[in-house]
């Protein structure tokens, strides 16, 4: 099989979007017809130069995996696989897929971005021009993209994402696909839910307000997006105790603790401290950092560090679980913990108007289960753990 029309693939063009363009410029009626064929020149050359490999693609990849095979033999030429996007054909599938583009992009080089196919993002951030709704690809030069734009504009249910245009700003001259940008987009929606909770969270229960509804009006949004968690989370953390420094200690033991509690950026409900190994080293380094007692919280303690005790019967005591804990006992925990000095405690009742003590009764419970503290604060004290935390 051999095509015409062989331009080169742009990074940020899609596989998909590059075969439909292949399919126009050598004259095919479709880009399903150059699609069938590809597939059908893939299974040739797997009966005699290779094996199918397509076990390691998801099945519904798979067409885009053969097209992309037979591509690279047609064409001598190898795709790398973080531009393939993959997943954009199964959004061109789709019945309600309709086509966007930037009118001044495309003058400047007549191809799809693959960042066009993303629902919530409609004005480009290369030109600050919105993007026009249009029924087919104008590839053809003599038709102007401004002009077959489906008008009036069809209502679009999204509201533009800000963290998309702002994503790829700092990623130009980076490789940069459309799974980065969905998962950008699920780290800032998870960032701002949790940071909204931290807030509250000391709003509700500890009489500590910063005065804002979101942590964006703290810190701007385009000194998080890119950056990994951990960065993220360490400049919020300094932010709001810049806004509140005597209760410095407190912000960094609810900011832990509610990433256990609400299982956020990576952690899950099977498992305890699994995030990413980033993440797990940064929380307990927090935790360390704050106060031995809480660090011994987080990870437990082991037989060897009560070795010689012999007045303690059980020498091995779990770590506290944080997950599921209302809010109310998490508090509860804090408080009672022996985490806050009696000065840092001091602080924060100081203000209020009743304290909380009818709320906190009984001593060691977290949730359902009971909890020596004794135990953890005394294997704190012979400064020995089980892991220690890596330097960041």
């Amino acid at each position: 099989m051999k095509l015409l029309y062989r331009g080169d693939k742009f990074n940020d063009e899609s596989l998909p979007d590059y075969i439909f363009r292949l399919a126009y410029w050598n004259g095919f009626d479709s880009g399903s017809r150059l699609i069938d064929l590809l597939r059908i020149h893939y299974k040739e050359l797997a009966k005699h130069y290779f094996c199918d490999e397509r076990l390691h693609v998801a099945k519904k990849l798979s067409v885009w995996y053969e097209c992309k095979v037979a591509l690279e033999f047609i064409l001598n030429k190898s795709f790398h696989e973080s531009e393939l996007n993959l997943e954009i054909g199964l959004l061109i599938k789709k019945k309600y897929h309709t086509h966007w583009i930037c009118s001044e992009c495309w003058k400047e080089y007549a191809y799809v971005r693959f960042y066009w196919h993303s629902c919530d993002y409609r004005n480009c951030h290369v030109h600050d021009k919105r993007l026009l709704q249009v029924e087919f690809i104008p590839y053809e030069p003599s038709l102007n993209p401004e002009r077959i734009a489906m008008s009036p504009q069809r209502d679009w249910p999204f509201p533009d994402c800000e963290v998309t245009p702002i994503f790829l700003k700092k990623r130009i001259g980076n490789s940069c696909n459309y799974s980065d940008i969905e998962n950008e987009k699920s780290i800032s929606i998870d960032e701002e839910m949790f940071w909204w909770n931290v807030i509250v969270f000391l709003r509700d229960r500890f009489k500590i307000d910063f005065k804002v509804d979101s942590v964006y009006e703290l810190i701007p949004i385009d000194e998080l997006v890119g950056a990994p968690v951990t960065q993220r989370l360490q400049k919020v953390k300094d932010s709001l105790i810049r806004e509140k420094e005597v209760f410095a200690t407190l912000i960094s033991v609810s900011i832990v603790a509610k990433i256990i509690q609400k299982r956020m950026f990576g952690f899950e409900d099977y498992g305890y401290l699994l995030g990413s190994r980033e993440l797990k080293n940064w929380l307990l380094s927090e935790a360390y950092s704050v106060s031995r007692n809480f660090y011994t919280y987080l990870v437990g303690v082991g037989d060897h560090i009560f070795f010689g005790s012999e007045n303690l019967v059980d020498r091995r005591v779990p770590p506290i679980d944080l997950r599921k804990v209302s809010d109310k006992g998490l508090c509860q925990f804090i408080l009672e913990s022996s985490i806050l000095t009696p000065q840092e405690i001091r602080d924060i009742t100081s203000e209020w108007e009743c304290t909380s003590n009818s709320a906190i009764k009984i001593e060691g419970y977290v949730g359902r289960r009971h909890y020596y503290y004794n135990k953890y604060i005394q294997a704190a004290d012979l400064n020995v753990f089980d892991m220690e935390p890596e330097p960041r």
